[in-house]
């Protein structure tokens, strides 16, 4: 039973550390995501081609908690050790989002850029599955409409990890792992 519960908390330590970001070398044709940590989720902010350009907010969450706002003590638990249905989240800004994020609740607005053809590929794939789901709702209390996701959303997959996987193929690596939306640009 010791061993059990010095596991539970070792796990919850872990949950609770910081995922560092390493820019790429700043490419030829560079172009500015940010990360917003809204402290209990991320997002990522990716630019279009327009000019000057708009840009579009992603993030992932549980279906039900994120997307629906079925918020409660009992089913947190649930939706973090059992796979449960997953969405992604989007909201598009005409304006840099260093200016507005703030606003919005970010606690923590990171500018990174990187390789604008990455960026733009990324981009397009969010918006294809977006785009291909089976439902969308809006959530005016998150700000943000979603979609079902075709990825399950748990303790392993939630929107940090989404997130750190989203800037990996940006060109940037990440290290670490956290339940909280803890993120620090290694300069």
């Amino acid at each position: 039973m010791r061993g059990l519960i010095v596991l539970i908390a070792m796990f919850c330590l872990a949950g609770c550390g910081t995922i560092r970001v390493t820019a790429p070398a700043t490419p030829a044709d560079a172009s500015r995501v940010y990360v917003a940590d809204f402290g209990d989720t991320a997002r990522l902010v990716l630019p279009d081609d327009s000019d000057p350009p708009a840009y579009t907010e992603y993030g992932f969450g549980d279906w039900r908690w994120y997307a629906k706002n079925q918020t409660n003590l009992l089913y947190g638990p649930v939706a973090l050790l059992v796979p449960t249905r997953g969405t992604l989240g989007r909201r598009n800004h005409d304006a840099d989002p260093a200016w507005y994020l703030p606003d919005l609740g970010a606690e923590d607005v990171l500018a990174i850029d990187v390789d604008r053809a990455l960026a733009r590929a990324l981009r397009t794939r969010l918006d294809e599955a977006f785009d291909a789901a089976d439902e969308r709702v809006h959530n005016p209390e998150r700000g943000l409409d979603f979609a079902t996701s075709d990825h399950d959303y748990w303790l392993f997959n939630q929107s940090s990890t989404s997130v750190a996987g989203w800037l990996d193929e940006l060109g940037c690596e990440t290290s670490g792992w956290t339940l909280v939306a803890d993120f620090e640009l290694d300069r």
